[in-house]
């Protein structure tokens, strides 16, 4: 009885979320004015945010923080558009 007590109650742990605040963080730090970089980095950060998976589990830190370290990469790629004097 006890050992089945056991599994049964192992069988109801559930796994705690990963921690997303590196990842919020970055999407913070995302320029409001996107309009003055160019199509190519502002594409490459789009690609960053929507790479983005919510609901990953402690487990998958690792991929999560991945996720912000590639946000602010691409924030820090960003190129301003050269002037346009016509």
């Amino acid at each position: 009885a006890m050992a089945k007590a056991i599994y049964e109650a192992i069988s109801k742990l559930v796994l705690k979320d990963a921690n997303y605040k590196k990842v919020n963080e970055a999407k913070a730090k995302v320029p409001s004015n996107l309009t003055i970089y160019t199509k190519e980095t502002v594409n490459s950060l789009q690609e960053a945010l929507d790479a983005v998976e919510e609901g990953k589990n402690i487990t998958e830190q690792e991929t999560v923080d991945g996720y912000a370290k590639a946000i602010n990469e691409a924030i820090n790629s960003l190129v301003i558009k050269d002037a346009n004097y016509k």
